[in-house]
């Protein structure tokens, strides 16, 4: 093997890794943002219609369904295979081939962006009225109400996260990198989208420790605080 065979090897493990990686990045984005949707909608279903809740709420039905809309996400993301490839060094999105355009409308506002949130903020809607009435006429147990507000409260902080990360992501992208005043505002936009994108990741854990006792013990048994 020459030199030259040598590079072109060494270029195809290396697009083969760019193609691979982004499109895992963007199978796990994607699915932590439909699983607040499902989540949402959980809530809803426990909430409006609890006979139809009680006949699917087992752990059967929970784990045919996460494997279900795993593998329809990880199909919608699979044409990133294509579109992204390694140019000037960089994993870069190819903006030449052909519905590019078409393809990322789609991934940003059906995908991950507009159509989730529109989603998540209809359904907590709904569970906020309900739960509003169930309180005013004290139905559901109190686990039921409880495991409501939990989830409620870990649909809006997804809400919240995801907007202002977006509007950080936006804001660094409209930044002109002319000046290094210009380069400094996008790294500042860039790292404080990353904050956001943070905590939107690890506030779930504090929730659950406030929200749920069988979590708090599991935890403590874990770490041999308790016995």
């Amino acid at each position: 093997m020459n030199s030259s065979d040598l590079g072109y090897t060494i270029m195809d493990k290396h697009n083969i890794i760019c193609k691979i990686s982004w499109m895992t990045m963007s199978w796990v984005y994607s699915s932590s943002v439909w699983h607040v949707v499902t989540l949402t909608f959980e809530r809803v279903l426990c909430i409006c219609f609890p006979i139809i809740y009680k006949q699917y709420a087992k752990p059967t039905y929970a784990r045919k369904f996460c494997i279900l809309e795993g593998l329809i996400i990880g199909l919608l993301n699979a044409p990133k295979i294509i579109y992204f490839k390694i140019r000037h060094d960089i994993c870069i999105a190819l903006t030449d081939k052909i519905l590019y355009e078409e393809y990322f409308i789609f991934d940003t506002y059906v995908l991950t962006r507009f159509v989730p949130i529109s989603l998540v903020v209809f359904g907590n809607v709904v569970i906020i009225y309900n739960l509003m009435k169930w309180m005013k006429s004290r139905h559901g147990s109190n686990s039921e109400v409880n495991t409501t507000v939990l989830l409620l409260m870990i649909s809006i902080s997804f809400l919240v996260f995801l907007t202002g990360s977006n509007y950080f992501m936006i804001s660094a992208i409209n930044v002109s990198t002319d000046t290094v005043e210009g380069q400094a505002d996008r790294l500042f936009y860039l790292a404080i989208a990353s904050v956001f994108v943070l905590f939107n990741c690890n506030i779930n854990f504090f929730y659950y420790i406030f929200f749920t006792k069988s979590f708090r013990q599991t935890l403590l048994k874990i770490f041999s605080l308790r016995n």
